[in-house]
């Protein structure tokens, strides 16, 4: 496996959080957030302190404070103001336990990368790692 990359985990439930932290640790520092307030203050953050993005966001959909979707649009948009524009910035797969069309389009259509429906489960998660380009088979 080549260079480490930093990922950053936004999930409400601490069960969840603490699996996919345990689940991608092998693959890099994973950041935590508990809600999309706080993983947009990580993007902040990151970006302010090394003026480079995340490699990865695990994005959980439903979420208090600021759902997944919002919290998408303000991360593209913070990633845009720093030189990150759509595509240039961190890969995004929403997790979620809605799979009707509607609402995976709207991901889609507002900069996410992929989605994975819950439960989130290692070889899902390195489906998209590799679609991505971020590791290797």
């Amino acid at each position: 496996m080549g260079e480490k990359l930093n990922i950053l985990i936004v999930e409400d439930s601490a069960v969840c959080r603490s699996g996919i932290q345990r689940l991608m640790s092998s693959y890099g520092q994973c950041d935590i957030a508990k809600d999309g307030a706080e993983g947009v203050e990580a993007v902040e953050a990151i970006l302010n302190d090394s003026k480079k993005s995340y490699d990865l966001i695990c994005l959980d959909s439903i979420m208090p404070n600021m759902s997944g979707l919002e919290a998408l649009v303000k991360i593209q948009a913070i990633e845009t103001e720093n030189g990150f524009p759509i595509g240039r910035g961190a890969k995004v797969i929403m997790m979620t336990g809605q799979d009707d069309h509607t609402t995976i389009m709207e991901y889609f259509h507002n900069g996410c990368d992929g989605y994975i429906v819950k439960p989130v489960r290692l070889p899902a998660i390195l489906e998209k790692m590799q679609e991505f380009n971020l590791i290797s088979e």
